[in-house]
């Protein structure tokens, strides 16, 4: 959270602004105590719940669908790179509107933004729609996609790599 409120007060405050990691942590600290440093947690677990899962059995599913019939090998590295792009690609788009409501959470009564929501995920919601609908919801998303499906393929080629080297040891 400390990490979301600095580089947005870097991007978007005008003339007040965190000197530093202590100054946000100390100053959401003395604006809302424990519950303002867990602001958006909620939210985060369910956009992290609903993306790992989504993640997980679609690249599986996709690596099942593209192995030979009756094969009970390995992937060569281009499909598992399809599927890992495929798995990161589907759970970032569905999960994203979550990760918008999470991070307006974060930022609520930040420095340099106005309180809107108390915390209620709800008027997150509800405001976020009145203001822009739908769109306003994938608002970044395409920076999303250039940091999420990279990590995805990289960490799924990464599991396999290793756990194929586990079985032969």
């Amino acid at each position: 959270m400390v990490r979301t409120r600095l580089a947005a007060a870097r991007v978007f405050a005008d003339e007040v602004s965190y000197r530093g990691f202590g100054d946000c942590f100390w100053s959401t600290w003395r604006q809302g105590g424990v519950r303002g440093l867990y602001a958006g947690c909620f939210a985060s677990m369910l956009e992290i719940a609903p993306y790992s899962a989504i993640v997980f059995t679609a690249y599986e599913g996709i690596k099942q669908r593209l192995l030979p019939v009756g094969s009970t090998g390995v992937l060569p590295s281009g499909p598992q790179i399809l599927a890992g792009v495929t798995s990161g690609l589907t759970a970032a788009s569905i999960c994203y509107p979550m990760d918008t409501v999470r991070r307006q959470l974060m930022l609520d009564g930040a420095l340099g933004f106005d309180a809107r929501y108390g915390g209620s995920l709800w008027k997150c919601c509800n405001h976020l729609w009145r203001q822009g609908g739908f769109p306003l919801f994938y608002r970044g998303w395409t920076a999303t996609l250039l940091k999420a499906v990279p990590t995805v393929t990289i960490t799924f080629l990464t599991k396999d790599f290793l756990s194929e080297m586990l079985k032969r040891s």
